[in-house]
């Protein structure tokens, strides 16, 4: 069965062509560029008989149209692959070292919440090897593990495009609702990082007692370091955070599991990080078949499916 390819925009249109070249596929270029509030019109493309016959399809993102196609894909269970950014080397331009630009591919769903094991697999070990050879993504769970006495709670948000895509009123509703649920565990300071902060997240690290997040990638790198999180069950650091649950034990959450289980602890997350890695792709790689047939291998690609009050603050 043909692969249904939607382009967008230039800059995205690029990375599902490169994924689908080795596909037997149709692409549907946008007729014309939109705003990314906005849904594009593609070219060619019948929606109802998508719907009938179920074809595979192919989007970067969550704006211009492809949220409305994710979201009938669910409804109706037609497959699809969801590309966005990287993990690690993430950008749009091409790495300085790798020579290439990265980007994420999850199968039926948004995130990759599910930890994938690779330890079968010889051929991506060795690739996951030969990257963080050249280009290192250190795991130091001892970094700030002593710091039992950090003074802040780093909060990360989800942006207005996530809130409107996963049907949260708005990104201050989500703050003013995470903060309340967090003041039930801890009067230590909290602290809210967006994009536009003068002063860098990494900053608060030294002094962070945990982070809170819905889905944001910008947790990765505290996790690596030693410094707990609690995410979303739906988010890629699911598998080693602790659920929307834990708020009113935040305040032992350095110790209940990290104490005397370092090892174990840092142990799984080097497992998690290697996961990420390889649940990641080049644009070289994409264009041969390499990412389609390792997320196909690695990825259970089951479909998530909520009620509509499932917890997420």
């Amino acid at each position: 069965m043909k692969h249904f390819v939607f382009g967008t925009q230039p800059k995205y249109d690029r990375i599902v062509q490169a994924f689908a070249e080795t596909l037997d596929h149709v692409y549907f270029p946008a007729t014309r560029r939109v705003d990314q509030w906005k849904e594009s019109e593609w070219i060619g493309f019948d929606q109802e008989q998508w719907i009938k016959d179920k074809n595979p399809i192919v989007v970067v993102g969550i704006l211009r149209g492809t949220a409305k196609l994710l979201k009938l894909a669910r409804i109706h269970k037609i497959p699809y692959y969801f590309i966005d950014h990287a993990y690690f080397y993430r950008g749009h331009g091409e790495h300085p070292i790798l020579k290439d630009t990265y980007y994420r591919v999850v199968k039926n769903n948004e995130f990759l919440n599910e930890h994938t094991t690779i330890n079968p697999h010889k051929d991506i070990i060795q690739r996951n090897v030969d990257l963080l050879t050249k280009v290192p993504v250190r795991n130091n769970i001892d970094k700030y593990y002593e710091n039992h006495n950090g003074k802040y709670i780093l909060v990360f948000p989800p942006s207005k495009h996530l809130c409107k895509y996963w049907d949260i009123p708005s990104v201050e509703y989500w703050i003013d609702e995470v903060h309340k649920n967090i003041k039930t565990g801890t009067d230590r300071e909290i602290i809210v990082c967006s994009k536009n902060d003068t002063k860098k997240y990494q900053d608060y690290f030294p002094e962070t007692h945990c982070m809170v997040s819905f889905t944001s990638t910008a947790p990765i790198e505290g996790i690596l370091q030693g410094i707990p999180s609690i995410a979303w069950d739906l988010s890629m650091l699911a598998p080693v955070s602790w659920g929307y649950d834990k708020y009113k034990e935040i305040e032992k959450i350095r110790t209940f599991e990290y104490r005397g289980r370092r090892k174990e602890k840092g142990l799984a997350i080097a497992a998690w990080r290697d996961h990420l890695l390889a649940n990641q792709f080049s644009l070289t790689e994409m264009k041969s078949g390499y990412a389609k047939e390792t997320v196909d291998k690695l990825q259970k690609g089951l479909f998530n499916y909520y009620p509509k009050d499932y917890l997420k603050v």
